[in-house]
């Protein structure tokens, strides 16, 4: 499955994908995990699907868009000094650009390399894409462009990608189902988006792992827009939560001694005062974590685990509609309020078991499929899967006839 950019460097995550599937064939793998790093080495290994053309337009958007991210840090942090209030001059800009970018490039010398990277260096990419770094920063900073010495920000966007601090138009990928050997399904989840210098910019998503086994029976996991889920899921919407959370902890840490302060700070000298205040954020802290602590359990022991242990006895049937209709009451959300309404339309609705394999609920077509029999009796024919079982037994055209092209 696959969530955000529905594109790969302008190519169809849907053409990609099966092109993959007719070089698998009908061999397999024993875990599913096995299947998220081979898939990530097609997509790496495949010059006629990804030439260097398109890795160096890749290499021109990315640092495009990591400086395009540094402007926009740039007016926020104006906005946020009211020193600079009023026009603001050519110099001052300039000089807080600089600072801006000499603090990211401290940042990024400091974090590691994504892991399909990290025996790539700064220097060769900035020797391999010297005329796409150079053309980026010249576009898109203009005027800009010279706050920094040419050197040291060419190599500041060629180690900009090397580590996971930005990306571009990424794609959410998700494996799910089951190995050879698995009775049990599992579920990994990847982002990427794109290759350079040969790589591909990838790395799992290892706080989205699932795993079913005999003590944890049951998982719902949600991808891309997930709010509606999390708010089904734990009886709170992740955003008024966040907000609660933050309030709490600054009423708690500044509001609250402030107070004390104002009221007893008078009879106090000035070093007891000073350590009343200090003693007062300690507890503070203590008081926001054990809130904190305690929403935590409660929503988990008053709605996720009730929710889990119910997903846990669900026939298959009522799995497939439960998931329908939270992508549905999503869909709702973003239907009625200012959000974009990047989720919508027919919902495709599949059930993976281990007995039956993959059987569509719902599955919408761009074409109608009475008149494209055609297209359902041969699209196993990449896995040399001439007619596929379903079509023999519903008997949609005769095989002799499909086999004709008819």
């Amino acid at each position: 499955m696959v969530y955000g950019n529905a594109d790969f460097m302008g190519l169809p995550w849907e053409t990609v994908i099966k092109r993959y599937r007719a070089q698998l064939g009908r061999s397999g793998f024993r875990r599913l995990e096995e299947y998220g790093p081979d898939f990530l080495r097609f997509v790496e290994r495949s010059p006629s699907l990804f030439p260097a053309r398109l890795q160096n337009m890749y290499c021109y958007g990315f640092v495009r868009f990591w400086l395009w991210r540094l402007k926009r840090r740039l007016r926020l942090a104006l906005e946020d000094r009211p020193e600079l209030a009023g026009e603001l001059t050519a110099r001052q800009i300039r000089s807080a650009f600089k600072e801006l970018l000499e603090e990211d490039i401290r940042h990024l010398k400091g974090h590691p390399n994504l892991p399909r990277l990290a025996g790539v260096s700064a220097n060769s990419l900035k020797g391999r894409y010297r005329d796409d770094i150079r053309r980026a920063i010249v576009d898109e900073l203009e005027l800009l462009s010279d706050v920094l010495p040419r050197g040291p920000l060419e190599a500041a966007a060629a180690l900009a990608l090397l580590k996971d601090l930005y990306w571009g138009s990424e794609s959410g990928l998700v494996i799910s189902g089951f190995g050879r050997n698995e009775v049990l399904p599992r579920l990994r989840c990847y982002r990427l988006d794109g290759i350079v210098g040969g790589r591909l910019r990838a790395m799992e998503e290892r706080g989205k792992r699932s795993d079913i086994t005999a003590d944890n029976g049951a998982a719902v996991s949600a991808f891309a827009q997930s709010e509606m889920v999390s708010l089904f899921m734990n009886g709170v919407d992740p955003g008024f939560a966040d907000f609660i959370k933050s309030f709490v902890a600054k009423s708690f840490s500044d509001g609250y001694p402030e107070i004390v302060k104002n009221m007893i700070g008078s009879q106090l000298s000035r070093a007891k005062t000073a350590r009343m205040m200090s003693r007062l954020k300690q507890v503070a802290g203590k008081l926001t974590a054990a809130l904190e602590s305690a929403t935590d359990d409660y929503s988990r022991e008053m709605h996720w685990l009730p929710i889990i242990e119910i997903v846990n006895h669900l026939p298959k049937e009522e799995l497939a509609a439960m998931a329908e209709a939270l992508v549905n009451l999503t869909s709702f959300k973003r239907h009625v309020t200012k959000d974009a309404e990047t989720v919508g339309g027919p919902i495709d609705v599949a059930v993976i078991s281990r007995g039956d394999g993959l059987v569509w609920i719902k599955r919408k077509h761009y074409f109608s499929t009475e008149l494209n029999r055609h297209f359902l009796a041969n699209y196993y024919y990449d896995v040399g899967e001439r007619i596929p079982p379903y079509a023999k037994k519903n008997r949609f055209f005769p095989v002799e006839r499909a086999r004709q092209g008819a």
